[in-house]
């Protein structure tokens, strides 16, 4: 681990926009850095906020920013300027702070166990409340859903669409125990981020110092290996054909309806008929055959070739490193 960039006071959340520009909260210095991709900070706007952490960041580069100590969200156009965008008794010491793909902000609180929906006009509303000691992390939105960390209540979250929620990792008791994600367990789980491949979830988790005792805060970086419609569909029998394949999916779907896997399941359909796992479907007009079946259309109109539609199963197996 090298250092990347200095100059901060309280570095807390951050985000990176569409031209790869970090862009870095100071609480303790009530003010927002950019740095670059070489690590040159610069002070980006230091009036308007108080107690900044979590950052959002919209297509054209606007930045959201949680004002924690204020109970706020400023935005901050090109202007370098930051104004008020959402305030409501609703935010209480805002955190994290995300866009799902409708352009709506979420927002997490960290003195009490609320998200938040913030609309494009800024109105707030509740959207969910989690269980379990009060305090909530960081939020992020990947596979069709939210993935959070409960601060205090030392466990990560699943979110779907409705506000409905369930546990990913954690048992809720503090510990640093690796493991299957429900026998594993978090001191005080903070920021989370997925990576570009959507299997794995990054958490940072308080090892010693602030909050917990003494000296400086030191922190773990955890590994959440998420379960995917492939792990599942690798472990049916090849000599169960196509039918095997959509019941396994089916029951994916049906056990886990949150999560968006119809664009997983049409590249794999692919992928299997290329390697001879499922048969070619016959065009129209080839006579008899084995034919695709029914299924929803994925991204661009394409449909399952192979007749393997669905969506996805609890994380039983979902391990945290």
């Amino acid at each position: 681990v090298d250092g990347f960039a200095d100059g901060l006071y309280g570095a807390s959340g951050n985000a990176v926009g569409p031209r790869g520009y970090l862009w870095q909260s100071s609480f303790h210095g009530n003010y927002v850095s950019r740095v670059s991709r070489t690590g040159e900070a610069e002070m980006w706007v230091d009036e308007g906020l108080s107690g900044p952490v979590g950052i959002a960041v919209d297509p054209d580069g606007t930045l959201y920013v949680n004002n924690c100590s204020a109970g706020t969200i400023s935005r901050i156009g090109p202007d370098r300027v930051a104004k008020t965008f959402a305030e409501s008794e609703l935010l209480a010491c805002p955190n994290g702070i995300t866009f799902d793909d409708r352009g709506d902000l979420y927002v997490v609180n960290f003195n009490n166990t609320l998200v938040v929906r913030i609309t494009p006009d800024g109105e707030a509303s509740r959207f969910a409340d989690l269980p379990g000691a009060g305090g909530n992390g960081h939020i992020t939105f990947a596979r069709g859903g939210f993935f959070v960390t409960t601060f205090r209540g030392n466990q990560v979250f699943r979110l779907a669409r409705d506000g409905t929620s369930r546990v990913v990792a954690g048992t809720g008791q503090a510990g640093e125990t690796d493991g299957t994600a429900l026998s594993a367990a978090f001191t005080r789980p903070n920021g989370i981020a997925m990576d570009a491949t959507g299997k794995n979830l990054w958490v940072n988790d308080l090892v010693s110092g602030a909050g917990l005792g003494v000296g400086p805060s030191v922190v773990t970086l955890r590994r959440i290996r998420l379960v995917t419609l492939a792990d599942v569909l690798a472990q049916v029998d090849p000599e169960g054909g196509v039918d095997a394949l959509r019941a396994a999916y089916e029951v994916y779907r049906r056990e886990r309806p949150d999560d968006d896997s119809t664009g997983e399941a049409i590249t794999l359909a692919f992928q299997w008929m290329s390697g001879g796992r499922v048969p070619v479907p016959p065009g129209p007009g080839a006579g008899p055959g084995p034919s695709p079946g029914p299924g929803p259309a994925g991204a661009g109109g394409r449909r399952d070739p192979a007749g393997v539609t669905g969506v996805a199963p609890p994380q039983r197996a979902t391990e945290a490193r």
